[in-house]
């Protein structure tokens, strides 16, 4: 009973001991837990030492995290347990942060959590190997070691957990790998040393499926290695054309970073066939991200590689109409005439119109003559045709020839008046074709064949009368010269008898 109650008293003093450690460390009262170390260094081995405390530290996790390294090192002399972790999450302050080391974290990450220089953490993390410690001990957020030395940059104490076999493709349970985190920092001798020890360059996480790239760009903070860590990605092949589960690029989360590296990071990107047009799942491009949050350099950089400014997002508004301020709008405004085309669907008022993409010969008027008539031209080689005549030309029959009145001395015969007065106007006027006809001929071919034909008797009738008419004239001058002869022949005062007889003249006409 006595060793009960001994043991009882002494878990309790040690607890109490612990505790003031633990605080003495927190507080950086280094002489102090010197000397509650030392003074107690026999109860540091047993189970008492590694109680829980309040806050959630144990002495041994307390040590490791805060230091000094000289008392860690005397403490792993003993028989401690070394793989004992913490039973919940502990909270702590590094760089006016506030930060969580999880529950079931181990002694190694313990020391990478902590403040110490990364000479005194490689010193530590060797003495915990050394003892068995299993460097790809994942905690309840399946975080390992090596993601808090990738994540801090602390190249050379990765390179020492590498060395002793940690798995730089480990991912924890939201499907980061230690080169997200590194690339999240923006560390680019830490992703140089993963990239060289095998780490997947575009490892998709589990829920947004971003890669390393993606963490890179996205606008956190304004790292002084974004764009080198940038670039080192891209030269080992990690494609900026990669999608989120949303659609976003490398080149979306780039555009809407304030710093100004962005532009630098953006060319980068395009360079790398980078797409500077690509959509995301609500139709929003790289340009769409910068003109809303009125980013002009990335803006005018995009522009500078060909982004296209008509693009409509879901909504149906242009990067211009994103832009919050005048200046930025007339930058995006879209040039004259390139305005998105209408939907090609044919609606019912526009199905009776003929089809835009298919150009339709424009109708064609070929004037005539006479500037009254219009005729179309892919009808104007109708008129050509023998056996389609124009009906808008009709011929005009030839012109009747008027003879003067015949006296009472003359024969009313047609055509002999030309004969009795010695000229030939009106002979000519019937061997010449008539003026309107030439016009007509000019204009109408099929008329010119048919003409000739109807004209033919006529000019052999006519020819025939004139015939007749110069012998019937022949015949009348001789019966008169022949009475003349006789007259004379006769005695003054004797008169002649004559009978009278019908002439060849006067006969009828048959």
């Amino acid at each position: 009973m006595n060793n009960k109650t001994d043991r009882s008293v002494t878990q309790i003093d040690i607890a109490v001991i612990s505790a003031e450690l633990v605080e003495a460390l927190q507080n950086g009262h280094e002489v102090t837990a010197r000397e509650l170390a030392r003074a107690n260094m026999k109860y540091m081995a047993s189970e008492i030492g590694l109680l829980r405390h309040q806050n959630g530290w144990t002495t041994l996790h307390a040590v490791l995290f805060y230091g000094p390294v000289y008392l860690a090192e005397e403490i792993l002399q003993t028989n401690v347990n070394v793989k004992a972790t913490l039973s919940k999450g502990v909270k702590y302050t590094r760089e006016g942060r506030e930060k969580v080391l999880n529950a079931e974290s181990g002694t190694i990450a313990a020391v990478i959590a902590g403040n110490l220089s990364q000479n005194k953490m490689c010193t530590l993390l060797t003495l915990l190997a050394d003892k068995g410690v299993d460097v790809n001990a994942q905690d309840s957020l399946g975080h390992a070691p090596i993601f808090s030395a990738a994540g801090r940059g602390l190249d050379r104490v990765l390179k020492l957990l590498i060395a002793k076999g940690a798995n730089v493709n480990l991912c924890d349970k939201r499907g980061w790998s230690p080169l997200h985190f590194a690339a999240h920092g923006c560390h680019k001798d830490v992703c140089r040393i993963l990239l060289e020890n095998g780490a997947v360059v575009e490892q998709p996480d589990l829920y947004t499926k971003e890669t390393p790239l993606h963490r890179a760009v996205k606008p956190f903070f304004d790292h002084a290695e974004a764009v080198e860590t940038v670039k080192l990605l891209l030269d080992h092949g990690a494609d900026p054309n990669l999608q989120t589960m949303n659609g976003d690029s490398a080149l979306h989360f780039a555009a809407q970073w304030t710093s100004p590296k962005a532009p630098q990071v953006l060319a980068l990107l395009v360079m790398k066939k980078g797409n500077v047009n690509l959509q995301n799942k609500k139709d929003y491009t790289p340009l769409h991200f910068a003109a809303v949050n009125g980013l002009e350099g990335n803006v005018k950089t995009l522009l500078q590689f060909r982004a296209n400014v008509i693009p409509r997002m879901h909504e149906g508004k242009t990067a211009a109409d994103l832009a919050p301020y005048p200046e930025l709008k007339a930058l995006l405004k879209p040039p004259p005439g390139s305005e998105p085309q209408k939907s090609t669907t044919l609606t019912p008022t526009s199905k009776s119109k003929p089809h835009q993409d298919t150009p339709q010969p424009k109708p064609q008027t070929t004037v005539l003559q006479s500037e009254t008539t219009v005729v179309p031209a892919h009808a104007a080689t109708v008129v050509n045709q023998p056996e389609l005549p124009s009906p808008a030309l009709p011929v005009d029959p030839p012109p009747q020839v008027k003879f003067p009145p015949a006296t009472s001395s003359e024969v009313s015969i047609p055509g002999t008046a030309a004969l009795d007065s010695g000229t030939t106007q009106e002979s000519t006027v019937l061997d010449k074709p008539v003026p309107q006809k030439d016009d007509l001929q000019s204009a109408d071919a099929p008329q010119e064949e048919a003409a000739p034909e109807e004209e033919e008797p006529t000019k052999a009738k006519k020819e025939k009368k004139e015939k007749k008419s110069k012998r019937k004239k022949k015949d009348r001058k001789k019966e008169e010269e022949g009475t003349e002869e006789s007259s004379k022949s006769l005695p003054d005062g004797a008169e002649m008898s004559v009978t009278p007889t019908a002439t060849p003249e006067m006969a009828p006409e048959v």
